[in-house]
């Protein structure tokens, strides 16, 4: 989902124009982020720990049966 090798070959410029810029962003943030916290990578793992959760959960409220987050299980009988 986040890189364009797995995105669909008719949103891939969609992809381009719109994801590349806000991933630019969020990486200068993170960046930003670890030279403030004394070059620590704490609390850019933990951001980018909670932006990929939050997306995560947005997505599983959207699709619940497609979501990494969603469970299943069944018994064999």
């Amino acid at each position: 989902m986040h890189h364009i090798a797995f995105v669909d070959r008719n949103q891939r410029l969609t992809y381009v124009a719109a994801g590349v810029p806000f991933i630019t962003l969020l990486g200068s943030y993170l960046g930003l982020a670890y030279r403030q916290s004394d070059y620590s990578l704490a609390l850019s793992v933990a951001i980018h720990f909670w932006y990929d959760f939050l997306l995560e959960a947005v997505s599983f409220v959207g699709d619940p049966k497609n979501s990494p987050l969603a469970v299943a299980w069944g018994t064999p009988f």
